[in-house]
């Protein structure tokens, strides 16, 4: 018995696995110890002659229902476990019941002679409840008791032949009185008794079982709460050929689930029974078990069905039964989620919600979705109630893993939780995804069926509030519906619409994107009616309103941006590559036309009468103008948008590539159409306007005079555009259009130059992209963002084109933006309110940051002019924290420049060179103007980066040029120098002013940034003008002279490979000026170290109190220094002589050259005063410098260099001896 003690322990282990492990062992063991006492005692009574008449019976026993015949059947290790698993049930450690239940319910299964009687007989005694324990003692006695019986009717004891209606008759009894002494374990008991009528036999189920249940539980028929009615179902189904009409005569003679039980059926499942009521509630915070059954009644999981199973819902024409959903509603939808329910009950809600969701079939699954549930989830998943809003989420969560199981039913429960029961914006409401992921989860298929039920929500809103899918019980009768329900739902609609056409996550297709085409465009611009007999509620269908069509006219052009931004490959974007042209190409459908131009050809075919011809009784009645007249100039108008967007054909009627054709021709036409259709909209709602205000007989607003205003002014733009187009592609034509009016723009085609220094015109007519330029200019202050981004496109496509005087026009902004400028420059916060001009300025703004994106690149001498004017602007409002939005904006313009391509030419010639040297030249001078006074260390950042960039062509401009003859020839010879002076003004402002605006970040990109020719000897020749602030009798204090080695410390860095390379090639010597700045350095070196060092009169020295290079600083100067040497040192570098003659050599210098020779000298003192201060950081940078230069003094007092191996053998020595310094320190201490 002592090989199984060590397992009970552990069978009551928290941990599953250890529970499990033990449970296996100790099974395993007692199965052994039987199977061993079994053979020993056959062996026994084979063996015995005589045996008394009495040992015969106990011989002949085959079942045990006393202990005492226990212990002569099995094992003592079996009857002990049988006896202590009963008797661990009753206990409340840890994980005790569910390990003991486990073997006792194994025990039980594998040994056949331990009967039911046995087993009651143990518990009765193991747990006898007492009026002396205590409350928890009883508990853990019913548990045991309840715990026991379930490991019967589980181990199929119950089914043996050795069970009598005695023992289920006590079984019954004793499950029965369990919730007459506590409430709690009702449910608990009543479910372990519907597993007993599971695990009986049926013969004893029918003769013995059913009666005895019915008679102590339901006397008269009293099924009153859900642990009773599961009992009544488990029974039935268990036993289908019982006489229920008999038993249950008052159920409509056993019909459970028929109409006539509906109220009382409702009345059991809300709980609602005197025995029954809230207060108990909290103790039975979960849905009732009795759902499982009632659910599997009507949507059966099992796959086989059982012919012989009871019959639930009758087939009986007499009798007629509930559905499920008349159940739902019922009890769900108007108890659970009624207004005046408990939390519990909403909480029971959403769990059968989220259980039923899974189980039901599809057809069911939307209709679960009624007003009550709907809306308790709206009010419920954001409340304080952990409890129900955690219940709430988990719906939702089911609903979206439903969905993604099957699709199909996708749609539907999109439509109800949008839907009058719910809200177009419920997402927003209940603050998650669920109907995007809903819609992510759609087919393409779905997604058009989704995009017809938005078109519906939008001609007749009234149809989904009153025709919902609902069970019987729901009125059926239309509601009154609000006018503002009407708007909400229309304007949800279209804006569903736009989302589901513009979200590229979407399965979209092109019938959809033709679909929502044909419809925005229809009913925007149309009024659309049938021919046929008007049905007798189509009178009831409200009309759209003037705010309606505003609402749809801009759809409609929003919807125009998403057409012109949908990529090629749209339908599968998923399968593609970034960079592939299916992802690349925009706008144009698979069939090579424009989606813009397909939108052209509906208007047409409407104009026609060949649009829609298989439902020839709608009709469509333009609310634009329509007369002949108007219809023959839209004509012609349509044809040019249609020629300019077919650009395969433009490059074939003059000539050019594709490529060249595409990159203006079809940007212009895709503005073209926006325009016009945008003007067409205005023009549609100016008559509906009119409408309205002859049938209410009411005045006209301003806004009324805006519209009229707008139309005009986008007609007569459309008519420009349409001119400029013909110049630009030439392709003029006579198109019969009415004369304009003489416009702004107009006249500027008479009259000005072009200043291109790209493509450079004499003519006095100014060139047609300027003309445009002026055009959009316009466009943007009343332009939405798809006339906006297209406006962006047609610029960037002219950009090249555009002159120094378009420049201006989006630089200067002349009449709308002086004003303002003085302001800022006067410091008038009048200027600081954000309002419609500095909205117009931010747009404006938009297309410089196109053209400086565009044209750095490639060297366009015009960027020049941009910077020169928007550098001053940008300084001025970063004084200003209210203009942060135009700084911001502004910063980023700037910022939008490129480095030069490759391939850029900078050899120029005339006028063009010479403008460019006038450009850029100013402009470098401007940028160092500005970042002298800069306030922010981003603003400074920006400039610099401009500077880098203007040297670069200025150097690049003079080396190109060089030998140009003619008067710029000076000019151009001369622009190294300029470049060096602007440096040279930037140094001494940094180096010798306290109080400046520079940072060194300013300096140190010029050694990045110029490594190639002709570049490459910049560094070293703005390194030669640092180079004088290295002293600190020159600079402002120490700090500046630290950043100006640190400059010379990058400097070689960044160039060691240039310098040895040109070492070993020998063009060492043509780089020798590049180094005039070494003497300098060197030189200031041995000044920086006097002024730190000073020296006794007894010769001694220490460091000066009054100094003004502190020791810290001198310290970081000898690192930087050290870099330095540590490349210009090397024999191959310097020669024989040593750095310090090659240094000397390299000055001309009398002053320095004292200094210098100075140099090793005054390192010597300077690390032997600092070992005797204990400043070892400063010994070690002097050491490590004269490592490199130092020199020994031999005996005969020549000066002898050491030797790379003598260098290293020297420093692995002084190592050595530092470690034992701090070896004999460390000891003493």
């Amino acid at each position: 018995m002592s090989t199984t003690l060590d397992f009970y322990w552990d069978l009551a282990d928290l941990n599953p696995e250890k529970r499990i492990k033990a449970a296996k062992q100790l099974v395993s063991a007692l199965c052994a110890f039987q199977q061993t006492f079994e053979e020993e005692k056959k062996k026994t009574e084979t063996q015995s002659n005589e045996q008394s008449d009495t040992n015969s019976a106990e011989s002949n026993l085959k079942e045990a229902r006393k202990e005492s015949e226990l212990d002569n059947m099995c094992a003592g290790d079996v009857s002990y476990a049988l006896k202590r698993l009963i008797r661990g049930l009753t206990s409340s450690r840890d994980a005790a019941r569910q390990g003991f239940s486990i073997v006792l319910t194994e025990l039980l299964s594998r040994f056949d002679f331990i009967t039911v009687e046995l087993i009651l007989s143990i518990m009765s005694k193991v747990s006898e409840i007492k009026g002396a324990m205590s409350g928890q003692e009883q508990r853990d006695m019913l548990f045991g008791r309840l715990f026991t019986i379930l490991c019967i009717s589980e181990s199929g004891t119950l089914s043996r032949k050795s069970t009598t209606s005695n023992d289920v008759e006590v079984i019954i009894k004793e499950l029965s009185e369990m919730p007459k002494k506590r409430s709690w374990i009702s449910e608990a008991a009543y479910n372990t008794l519907c597993k007993v009528v599971k695990s009986v036999s049926s013969s004893l189920l029918e003769e013995s079982v059913i009666p005895s249940i019915l008679e102590n539980l339901f006397p008269d028929e009293n099924i009153d709460s859900p642990d009773k009615l599961k009992l009544i179902l488990t029974m039935q189904k268990e036993s289908p050929g019982y006489d229920w009409k008999k038993s249950l005569q008052k159920w409509d003679d056993g019909n459970i689930f028929s109409v006539k039980n509906a109220k009382k059926l409702e009345r059991i499942l809300l709980e609602n029974t005197k025995d029954s009521n809230d207060e108990f509630l909290p103790h039975h915070s979960y849905v009732h078990s009795v759902w499982d059954d009632i659910i599997e009644i009507y949507f059966p999981q099992s796959q086989n069905s059982n012919s012989n199973s009871f019959n639930f819902i009758s087939n009986d024409p007499k009798i007629k039964s509930l559905s499920f959903m008349d159940i739902w509603v019922d009890v769900v939808d108007k108890g659970y989620f009624s207004t005046s329910s408990t939390k519990t009950r909403k909480f029971w809600g959403f769990q059968l919600a989220d259980k039923t969701i899974m189980l039901v079939d599809n057809n069911t699954v939307p209709q679960l979705l009624t007003k009550g549930l709907v809306k308790a989830i709206m009010h419920n998943i954001g409340g304080k109630e952990k409890a129900v809003n955690g219940a709430s989420h988990n719906l939702l969560k089911s609903l979206i893993k439903r969905a993604e199981l099957d699709n199909n039913i996708t749609l539907a429960l999109v439509e109800k939780l949008t839907g009058s029961y719910g809200s177009w914006n419920f997402d927003s409401i209940t603050k998650t995804k669920t109907i995007a992921t809903l819609m992510l989860n759609m087919t393409p298929e779905l997604l058009i069926d989704y995009e017809t039920y938005l078109e519906s929500a939008i001609i007749d809103p009234t149809k989904h509030f009153n025709n919902s899918e609902t069970p019987k019980n729901f009125s059926a009768e239309k509601q009154p519906v609000s006018t503002e329900y009407i708007k909400t739902s229309r304007l949800w609609a279209l804006d569903q619409l736009i989302r589901i056409v513009s979200n590229a996550q979407m399965p979209r297709s092109k019938e959809l994107i033709q679909k929502a085409s044909n419809f925005l465009l229809t009913n925007t611009l149309f009024t659309v009616s049938s021919g046929d007999k008007l049905k007798a509620d189509s009178n009831s269908v409200p009309t759209f309103d003037t705010e309606m069509r505003k609402a749809l006219g801009e759809r409609l052009i929003n919807f125009l941006g998403v057409l012109v931004k949908l990529p090629l490959g749209f339908e599968k974007s998923g399968n593609f590559k970034v960079g592939d042209k299916e992802i690349r190409v925009l706008g144009v459908s698979e069939d090579g036309e424009t989606w813009l131009a397909k939108v052209i050809n509906t208007l047409i075919e409407i104009q026609g009468g060949k649009f829609n011809q298989k439902s020839k009784s709608i009709i469509y009645k333009p609310l634009y103008s329509n007369s002949p007249e108007d219809q023959k100039r839209r004509k012609n108008v349509y044809a040019k948008i249609l020629n300019l967007l077919q650009t395969n054909k433009l490059a074939t009627e003059k000539g050019k590539s594709l490529d060249e054709s595409n990159r203006k021709s079809r940007p212009i036409g895709e503005l073209l159409c926006i325009v016009v259709l945008q003007s067409m909209v205005l023009e549609c709602i100016q008559n509906s306007q009119t409408s309205e205000i002859d049938e209410n007989d009411s005045k006209e607003s301003d806004l009324d005079g805006q519209i009229d205003e707008e139309f005009d002014e986008l007609t007569q733009a459309a008519e420009e555009i349409i001119t400029c187009s013909e110049k630009i592609t030439g392709t003029q034509k006579d198109l019969n259009k009415p004369k304009s009016k003489k416009g702004k723009s107009g006249s500027q085609l008479t009259n000005g130059t072009s200043m291109n220094p790209e493509n450079q015109e004499t003519e006095s007519e100014p060139k047609p992209e300027e003309v445009l330029l002026d055009l959009l200019v316009s466009l943007l202050t009343k332009s939405n963002a798809t006339m906006r981004h297209s406006i962006n496109t047609v610029f960037s496509a002219i950009s090249s084109d555009i002159s120094e005087s378009g420049l201006s026009v989006l630089i200067d902004k002349k009449e709308d933006s002086e004003s303002e400028v003085d302001d800022v420059k006067n410091g008038n916060d009048d200027f600081i309110e954000i309002d419609t001009e500095l909205q117009n300025q931010l747009k404006v703004m938009n297309l410089l940051e196109i053209y400086l994106k565009k044209q750095s690149p490639k060297n366009n001498i015009l960027v020049f002019k941009a910077i020169s004017e928007l550098s001053p602007l940008l300084h001025r409002l970063s004084n200003n924290s209210k203009q942060t939005n135009l700084y911001n904006k502004l910063k980023t313009c700037l910022g939008a420049i490129r480095k030069p391509e490759a391939h850029t030419e900078y050899k120029l010639e005339g006028e063009i060179l010479k403008k460019a040297v006038s450009l850029s030249t100013e402009a470098l001078d401007i940028v160092n103007k500005t970042a002298r006074k800069a306030n922010l260390k981003d603003e400074l950042n920006l400039y610099t980066n401009l500077s880098l960039y203007i040297v670069k062509f200025i150097v690049n401009l003079e080396s190109k040029n060089v030998g140009i003859g003619g008067e710029i020839a000076k000019q151009v010879s001369n622009l190294k120098e300029t470049v060096l002076s602007s440096y040279k003004t930037m140094a001494k402002d940094f180096f010798t002013k306290k109080n400046t605006k520079l940072q060194f970040s300013y300096f140190l990109p010029i050694i990045a940034h110029f490594k190639q020719e002709p570049l490459d000897y910049l560094p070293f020749s703005v390194g030669l003008i640092i180079s004088q602030y290295t002293n600190i009798s020159i600079a402002v204090n120490s700090y500046r002279v630290t950043e100006a080695y640190s400059y010379f410390s990058e400097l070689i860095k960044s160039n060691k490979h240039l310098i040895t390379a040109s070492v070993q090639d020998g063009s060492f010597s043509d780089k020798k000026t590049w180094f005039d700045w070494l003497p300098v350095v060197s030189s200031a070196l041995v000044g920086n170290i006097n002024e730190t060092v000073s020296v006794k009169e007894d010769g001694s020295t220490v460091f000066s109190n009054d100094s003004k290079m502190p020791i810290d600083r001198l310290s970081q100067i000898l690192k930087s220094f050290h870099t330095v040497v540590s490349t210009m040192g090397l024999p191959q570098v310097c020669g024989k002589n040593g750095f310090v003659e090659y240094v000397k050599n390299q000055s001309g210098v009398e002053k320095d050259n004292k200094n210098i020779s100075e140099l090793q000298n005054v390192l010597s003192k300077l690390a032997q005063t600092a070992k005797q201060n204990k400043k070892s950081s400063l010994a070690n940078a002097s050491n490590s410098i004269l490592s490199v230069i130092g020199t020994t003094k031999p005996v005969n007092g020549s000066v002898k260099r050491k030797t790379p191996t003598e260098e290293k053998k020297a420093e692995q020595n002084s190592i050595k001896e530092n470690g034992k310094k701090k070896a004999k320190k460390s000891k003493k201490n």
